[in-house]
Order: C-alpha cells, then structure tokens, then sequence
C-alpha cells in the first residue's frame, strides 16, 4: 500500500474558498447545531481572528490536494489564536 504524504503550511487567500466549504461539510457532519458558536458568521469572516500576528489559519494537502479530512481522521483544517 502507497502512504500518502500530507503537507501543512499557511493558509493563502485562494484557499479559503475550499476551507470554507471543508468546514460547513465538517459541521453537516456533526450534525451539531453550531449556531451557539456564531460557526456561520467565523466561516465567512476567514481568515479573521486565524491571522498574523496573532493567529495561523493552517491547511494540509493530502498528495497536493485537501481533502474530506475527518473521514481520513487527520486534521486538514487547523486555526490557532
């Protein structure tokens, strides 16, 4: 079996597109009501609060593209404050 090789860097512009739609598919899969969270309005204010200086919006490509990370049970996604 072939290992895939998984690369993780910061996050661009052109990227947040595809975050976006990885993390309402992310959050459809909970099938948690993530209103609470004010979820909707952080995913469309990306990168937000996940910037420099104080934060990093990270993305991993999976064989150079991103994945459906949580059926592969690795984080694709990754925001730090």
């Amino acid at each position: 079996m072939e290992r895939a090789t998984a690369v993780i860097s910061e996050a661009q512009l052109d990227d947040l597109d595809a975050m976006r739609e990885m993390l309402r598919e992310y959050a459809e899969w909970l099938r948690i009501d993530l209103t609470f969270q004010q979820f909707a309005r952080e995913v469309e204010q990306l990168p937000g609060d996940y910037q420099a200086p104080d934060g990093a919006l990270l993305i991993a490509r999976i064989d150079g593209s991103q994945q459906e990370w949580w059926r592969f049970g690795a984080s694709t996604i990754c925001g730090a404050k």
